[in-house]
C-alpha cells in the first residue's frame, strides 16, 4: 500500500475547494471532524451522527432516534397533524409540550 503525506492540499489553480470527484470514505473506526459550515448537496450517510451546535435541512431528515425524546424541540404553533405524528412517535398517551 501506497502512503502519500502532505501538509497542504488545493485545487488545481489554488483559488477553492478540493473536490473529491469520485467521494470519499471514512473508516467505521475513524472520525471525520469539520470545523466550521458544512454544505452536503445530495445525501449524507452516517451510522452516527452528533452536532454541538444546530444542524439545518431543506430536505427531509430520517433516522432511528434512541432516548425518551425529552430534548426534542417543536416549531412554534404546530399543526394537528405533526402533534399527532409527534405523540405516536414518542409514545405518549397524551401530547406534553
Amino acid at each position: 500500500m501506497s502512503k502519500i503525506k502532505v501538509n497542504y492540499i488545493s485545487n488545481k489553480t489554488d483559488d477553492g475547494a478540493i473536490e473529491l470527484s469520485q467521494g470519499a470514505s471514512i473508516p467505521a473506526t475513524k472520525t471525520l471532524a469539520v470545523n466550521g459550515t458544512t454544505s452536503i448537496n445530495g445525501t449524507l450517510t452516517a451510522t452516527s451522527l452528533s452536532s454541538s451546535g444546530n444542524v439545518t435541512s431543506s430536505g427531509t431528515i430520517s433516522g432511528n432516534l434512541s432516548g425518551d425524546g425529552s430534548n426534542i424541540s417543536l416549531p412554534n404553533n404546530p399543526s394537528t397533524s405533526k402533534i399527532m405524528a409527534i405523540k405516536r412517535i414518542l409514545g405518549y398517551d397524551e401530547f406534553r409540550a
